[in-house]
């Protein structure tokens, strides 16, 4: 059984640097608190600005932004989304009903505490946002909260058109989680107030992210204490984690533009093979805006679920548009969100590409999918 993982939108494998830069670590002499005066603490230090630095200079975000170590993109977003002191009350917070839930729950939160009322915005068929649409509903913004580039679907939003549509009063916060090291490096163009990225999506080790917010901009802490991060997130900063994420964000720079390039023609290889393998298959990614590595489908007919199953029974890892919550599997918000019946949001998978993706990869994959829907199309009598 060949083993083949397409489900780089979820986690990519730690990269060869990330590894390499752990086991310096461990291997390399004491180091102390990044707080600590003494020298095992100095040294910390030191590898925690280098990577701060590092990271600031691949975003090209040294000059505009301040960089918030935290866990990820989950606690990066919610931090984003607080109240900035002296923010007065009145006016929206605006986002889409297809956001990551860590982003949608942050700003429903966010909401609930008052001051602020949220407001949804329109999207096309694609899950893009509506530009007629947005520009209205921006006039009473004060706080706008969108992806970069989805998780699911692989669409991409007009960050920067959206900043030059919102009021200079709004703030702006993009997830880009998706869109980092898959579609760009340097974030300076997005022109977002904060942005938020993860280690791990790029080859990084799991556990870390940065948030990226403006040096003009003030945010309540989530997490108070020793003031470490600017006082954005207390708690002793981890060096190892840092270290390892700016080698993966090097390793990435290097090889950017070719991975780029060799990944999507191979994700155009992926989509050609199922259209021409599965008749009415419905293709959920658009051709243009989209993230170079991701096809998200919908299988015409069977189980999606079971054909899930099947498929990593086979070695192949993939997604699909449900999410596990308390044992049971409920279609992907997002795909409801954008008019998919259940029935075909459950029949929805995703298939996410990244730099170890061989065209042998592709074809295997294609050939078991094309297989098993044939075998659960069969079964399926509704």
């Amino acid at each position: 059984m060949r083993p083949v993982y397409l489900d780089y939108n979820a986690t990519a494998p730690l990269e060869a640097a990330a590894r390499e830069a752990i086991e310096e670590i461990l291997a390399g002499p004491l180091l102390g608190n990044p707080s600590s005066t003494h020298a095992p603490g100095q040294r910390a230090r030191l590898l925690l600005d280098a990577a701060r630095e590092e990271l600031l200079r691949i975003t090209g975000l040294e000059r505009t932004h301040h960089l918030v170590f935290c866990s990820g993109g989950t606690e990066g977003n919610h931090l984003a989304l607080r109240r900035a002191p002296g923010e007065e009350n009145g006016g929206t917070l605006l986002t889409t009903a297809i956001e990551h839930p860590s982003l949608l729950e942050a700003a429903r939160a966010r909401a609930a505490e008052g001051g602020l009322d949220l407001e949804l915005l329109a999207l096309d068929g694609w899950g893009r946002i509506a530009r007629e649409p947005f520009v209205a509903a921006a006039r009473g913004a004060r706080l706008c909260a969108v992806h970069a580039a989805h998780n699911e679907l692989g669409t991409m939003q007009d960050v920067a058109a959206l900043r030059a549509a919102l009021p200079v009063v709004a703030r702006l916060h993009a997830d880009a989680c998706q869109y980092w090291g898959k579609v760009a490096l340097d974030l300076s163009s997005l022109r977002a107030d904060s942005l938020v990225v993860s280690a791990h999506m790029i080859g990084g080790p799991v556990g870390i992210g940065a948030l990226f917010v403006r040096k003009s901009l003030e945010l309540e802490p989530l997490l108070r204490g020793g003031g470490q991060e600017r006082g954005y997130r207390a708690g002793t900063e981890s060096v190892l984690l840092a270290h390892a994420f700016a080698a993966a964000a090097r390793a990435r720079e290097q090889r950017l533009a070719d991975d780029l390039a060799r990944v999507s023609a191979l994700r155009d290889q992926l989509r050609s093979e199922l259209e021409n393998a599965i008749p009415a298959l419905r293709v959920l990614t658009p051709s243009e805006g989209a993230l170079p590595n991701t096809l998200c489908v919908t299988l015409p007919r069977g189980d999606g679920r079971a054909l899930l199953m099947a498929a990593q029974l086979q070695g192949l890892a993939i997604s699909s548009g449900s999410a596990c919550s308390s044992g049971a599997a409920r279609p992907s918000a997002a795909l409801l969100a954008l008019g998919l019946d259940e029935a075909s949001a459950r029949r929805s998978l995703r298939l996410s590409l990244g730099p170890a993706t061989t065209s042998v990869d592709i074809a295997h994959a294609a050939s078991i999918l094309r297989a098993l829907h044939a075998r659960f199309a069969a079964l399926d009598v509704s």
